[in-house]
């Protein structure tokens, strides 16, 4: 398993690609159905986009949220928001990194 330092900087070499396999790979859908079945929660579109990196629009944006009362700590996330109304919906990072990880290996 990749040490912490390790993640963080295969975090930052996800591909938006990969992501997007990753996501249609993890979305439950109903029997039957394909494609963007994923509803959002607040209106019901199933229209999702993930934002660029801002400057490499090959790797997906990654932003973080600080861990209260500790230094310097934080979480990260990918964000995926809906096309329609804007809700966010953060898929944590490290969970996505590992996974993603262990496709390239596999």
């Amino acid at each position: 398993m990749a040490s912490a330092k390790e993640l963080t900087e295969l975090t930052q070499k996800i591909t938006t690609e990969e992501l997007i396999t990753f996501l249609n790979d993890v979305v439950r859908r109903p029997d039957g159905v394909s494609g963007d079945a994923m509803k959002c929660a607040i209106c019901q579109a199933d229209e999702w986009m993930l934002s660029p990196y801002p400057g490499d629009n090959t790797r997906p944006v990654v932003v973080s949220h600080p861990i209260p009362f500790s230094q310097n700590q934080a979480l990260w996330y990918f964000p995926m928001n809906c096309r329609n109304c804007g809700h966010t919906v953060f898929f944590d990072a490290l969970t996505v990194t590992r996974a993603i990880s262990e496709r390239r290996e596999s």
